[in-house]
């Protein structure tokens, strides 16, 4: 696994993949997602995963990438596009969908991010990190209880922004 992500115990189950920030990375990468909850046993979490993978990456590949779904890859230079990264893993009941991309500015409520929103409504609850490498990192855990009450804000962010999972629960999540 590479050091964008936060490390993940080697007895947690993930899938990463790195993608060129283009168009096809965001049905790449919600396939990934889709797949990890079939494969993982959790078939009822597919599409809402799917849906959430799709949202980040958009946003991701919008704010970094080559976002037109039509490109011509003749007038793409290749030594100017950045990458994404997803990486899908497992708690016990849920997913946690890790998008990375090199933009270090966290999403912000002004103007409303759509892709956020959209994450918002299918996600039970998600963040963001600076990633190590640079960048930063945008997560969102995917139960079939979506759509319990948020917990509070997470220190200088704003109220859209719930704190990340316990990390006893799995020792995944960062302490940055």
């Amino acid at each position: 696994m590479s050091d964008r992500f936060a490390p993940v115990p080697p007895t947690v189950r993930a899938s990463e993949v790195t993608l060129l920030a283009l168009h096809t990375a965001i049905t790449i990468g919600a396939q990934v997602a889709r797949i990890g909850a079939r494969v993982w046993g959790l078939p009822y979490l597919e599409h809402p995963a799917e849906q959430t993978a799709g949202h980040l990456l958009a946003r991701a590949v919008e704010n970094t990438g080559h976002p037109d779904p039509n490109p011509r890859y003749s007038d793409i230079n290749p030594a100017t596009i950045t990458a994404v990264s997803i990486r899908v893993h497992r708690r016990v009941d849920a997913l946690i969908i890790d998008v990375w991309d090199t933009d270090p500015t966290p999403p912000g409520t002004t103007p409303p991010d759509p892709h956020m929103s959209a994450v918002g409504a299918l996600a039970r609850r998600w963040g963001t990190y600076p990633s190590q490498c640079g960048g930063k990192v945008i997560w969102a855990e995917i139960g079939a209880d979506n759509h319990l009450p948020a917990g509070p804000a997470q220190p200088g962010g704003s109220d859209h922004l719930t704190p990340r999972p316990d990390p006893s629960a799995d020792a995944c999540w960062p302490t940055c």
